[in-house]
């Protein structure tokens, strides 16, 4: 069997933000099992050098396969969607949410199997995010509303929003949502 370490880069080694990132991968990817979700085997967080194990998975995520074009069909697309939706609901099962659905993080092999990778901002129901870790979570275009608001709360909710907007750039080949900026993309997630 193969397998893959990520570590952090040494210059990243005393970072506290990569370090509880690193961790928190290390915590979901060890206390949720689903055959959707990318397994850690093992990790070390407690002391240098840092790192997580998961299988070594064959294949190429989303986001490559979106490069490629043209949109998938809908019976293809509607199965990687309710792949990610599988391990989404394993999460939720465990109290946990995933935080950064987007096509670079769902893996898919030959056969289309799909795999949920990078669970570094993975969190807790119940674990509230700073204002920063806020903005650093997942990326812009696939962010939930509530992500630009002070008044709601992300949840499991949002990451089948993600997802939704995911499954929309797999039949569309294109974004429902575009912004130069993360504050005019904030606008838009408010008036669309």
């Amino acid at each position: 069997a193969a397998y893959a370490l990520k570590m952090l880069r040494p210059d990243r080694e005393a970072d506290v933000a990569a370090i509880r990132l690193l961790a928190r991968e290390a915590l979901a990817g060890r206390s949720v099992s689903h055959p959707h979700l990318i397994a850690v085997l093992d990790s070390q967080i407690g002391r240098t050098p840092r790192f997580v194990v998961t299988p070594w998975l064959v294949g190429s995520t989303v986001a490559s396969r979106l490069k490629r074009g043209p949109s998938l069909d809908v019976p293809a697309a509607l199965w990687i969607a309710r792949q990610v939706a599988e391990a989404l609901q394993a999460l939720d099962a465990e109290g946990w949410m995933h935080g950064d659905i987007k096509p670079s993080n769902v893996l898919l092999t030959r056969e289309g199997h799909a795999t949920v990778l990078d669970l570094g901002f993975a969190r807790r129901r119940d674990e509230m995010l700073t204002l920063d870790e806020q903005f650093l979570t997942g990326t812009g275009y696939y962010l939930a509303p509530e992500y630009f608001t002070a008044t709601l709360r992300p949840d499991i909710r949002s990451d089948l929003y993600s997802l939704g907007v995911m499954l929309y750039e797999l039949l569309a080949c294109r974004l429902p949502l575009h912004g130069e900026s993360l504050a005019e993309l904030a606008v838009r997630h408010k008036q669309t």
